[in-house]
């Protein structure tokens, strides 16, 4: 049976789930208290890994955590605009930020948030004992003072550089200047945090509802794990409450995008994310709205797993055999663009206002696609390692299996004696799996926290958790370093273009294409604003008429 779907496919399938929509679909509205007509219900097709705001790094826990929570700045289309913060002064030499709050925040409850929630927000995310992935932002992206030594428990959690003079007065220092920093504090992550409450809930924090405490325009009034709605109620305290449309919001968890467009189409849902084959469904629609997410989707190597693997020939015949093209027309389709490299177009522009990539096709000779180059590669890297054939273990996550299962035949078919063992892992328990190194490739994708090609090029310096394949370069470190203090954009663009020369040379990594967002949008849904950083929707102006 082809992997494909077509439209006869889906028409048939549509009948066949009539039955189960009306199961499926329903409880958006589950409350007789909650005015539908202002209600916006969205499709989401993964479940939060965490409602913990300081624990959070992943797309789908931020998907479920942006209703709920407001930063000290927010991402409006792609432009930092102050949220809880009132404004900010910077040191001379970029070290020292000084942030001014807002006089009228307030949580879900009514309490009032001050500097000294950002302060124990930031604690949480350098604690040693709470195991935060989060600590990547603050630590490989812009480097909080003392994070390291804190987080190593070398120094007490007061030692940290995030300070509050005052109730309204937030002082962040750091290690060394980084020009991006103001866009870090409209992630999550930086969400401001509530040590009573924490400390009253205990390890039922964020389990719950009842557990959770909002810092946004809206609050969460029911949930628990796994789950498969989410709801929210406006939040009355929200300092800019007047400009909160809607009365609530329910997000719901679709296994399929069938399910998704049996939803949107019965009413049920006034938002669901196209991909794949369903966008054929939604192909000439008016209400289909298409968005840039900076995010890219690429495939790492574990050569400490399988040695084979620290062959460059091996890695250049597959990486050589990923069909980009077919991939992006076929399979993800609206809102994906082939990736041969790990900073696509028009995602970051210098001060002068010149894209950082000016040559589309500069790795084409590492990337592009090429059956017979690649089994040149290949046959010269099995006469290497001495073998005639190779088996390699793969782990990805059920969002990503029918991209990798095109990539296998792709694989299997022009590379003689190589057999792919691939398992898919629920979201919940990928990044466990994947920091066993255990398996030999992995399959991820990786938001865009700013828009400068550090985002993406650090994930692989030394001291970076996501440097599954162990690049461990000292000379990329140091591009990496030196590009942050660099006041020139011209020469802090050529470390950058420098240090991604070297990634795309060792083929560690395989890019495969960078991912934007095709959504079907409800015609009397208006005002939908897409952020640039962590989430892509922002439901906060929205309004609903129908």
């Amino acid at each position: 049976m082809s992997r494909y779907v077509s439209k006869r496919y889906i028409a048939l399938l549509t009948v066949a789930l009539i039955v189960f929509c009306a199961t499926a679909c329903s409880g958006a509205n589950e409350s007789a208290d909650i005015d539908a007509e202002k209600e916006l219900n969205i499709g989401f097709a993964n479940l939060p890994i965490t409602m913990d705001a300081q624990m959070a790094f992943d797309s789908a826990s931020t998907d479920y955590l942006r209703p709920m929570i407001s930063t000290l700045f927010k991402d409006v289309n792609g432009e930092i605009k102050e949220d809880l913060a009132a404004g900010y002064e910077a040191s001379e030499d970029g070290l020292i930020y000084t942030i001014k709050l807002r006089d009228d925040i307030k949580y879900s409850d009514g309490t009032p948030i001050t500097a000294e929630d950002f302060v124990y927000a930031f604690q949480r995310i350098a604690d040693p004992l709470s195991g935060s992935s989060a600590i990547f932002v603050f630590h490989d992206i812009c480097e909080v003072k003392n994070i390291q030594a804190v987080n190593e428990g070398q120094l007490p959690l007061s030692e940290l550089g995030v300070s509050a003079p005052d109730d309204r007065t937030l002082v962040i220092e750091l290690e060394r200047p980084c020009p991006y920093f103001i866009s870090t504090l409209a992630t999550s992550c930086s969400a401001p945090c509530s040590r009573s409450f924490v400390e009253k809930c205990g390890s039922l924090y964020a389990t719950k509802a009842e557990y959770i405490l909002g810092s946004g325009p809206f609050y969460i009034d029911r949930y628990e794990p796994f789950d498969t709605q989410v709801h929210y109620s406006k939040n009355p305290y929200y300092y800019d409450s007047e400009a909160v449309q809607l009365s609530g919001i329910s997000i719901r968890y679709v296994q399929s995008g069938q399910q998704a467009m049996m939803c949107y189409e019965s009413g049920a849902l006034d938002v669901i994310n196209l991909s794949g084959s369903i966008q054929e469904l939604a192909e000439d629609d008016e209400n289909v709205t298409e968005n840039a997410s900076g995010s890219i989707f690429y495939m790492g190597t574990v050569p400490a797993h399988n040695s084979a693997l620290k062959n460059k020939n091996i890695r250049r015949a597959l990486i050589k055999s990923i069909n980009r093209e077919s991939i992006v027309r076929n399979i993800t389709k609206r809102g994906t663009a082939p990736l041969e490299r790990f900073v696509p177009e028009n995602f970051s522009l210098d001060t002068n206002g010149n894209d950082y990539v000016k040559e589309p096709g500069e790795y084409s000779d590492v990337c592009a696609y090429d059956k017979e180059k690649a089994l040149e590669y290949w046959q010269q890297g099995l006469d290497e390692i001495n073998t005639k054939a190779l088996e390699l273990s793969l782990i990805c996550r059920p969002n990503d299996e029918t991209v990798i299962e095109m990539i296998i035949n792709e694989w299997e078919n022009n590379l003689p004696g190589l057999s792919i063992d691939a398992k898919v892992i629920p979201a919940k328990q990928y990044w466990d799996e994947l920091d066993k190194k255990e398996n030999d490739l992995y399959v991820a994708g990786w938001g865009a926290d700013y828009s400068d090609p550090n985002t993406f090029l650090s994930l692989f310096i030394s001291t970076s958790k996501y440097d599954y394949a162990d690049l461990k370069s000292e000379k990329y470190d140091k591009l990496l370093d030196d590009a942050v203090i660099e006041t020139d954009p011209t020469r802090r663009f050529e470390m950058l273009h420098e240090a991604e020369d070297l990634l795309m040379e060792e083929s560690l990594y395989f890019p495969i294409y960078a991912k934007g967002d095709a959504w079907l949008i409800s015609g009397g849904v208006k005002d939908v604003v897409f952020n640039f950083n962590g989430s892509t929707l922002d439901p906060t102006w929205v309004s609903k008429n129908r």
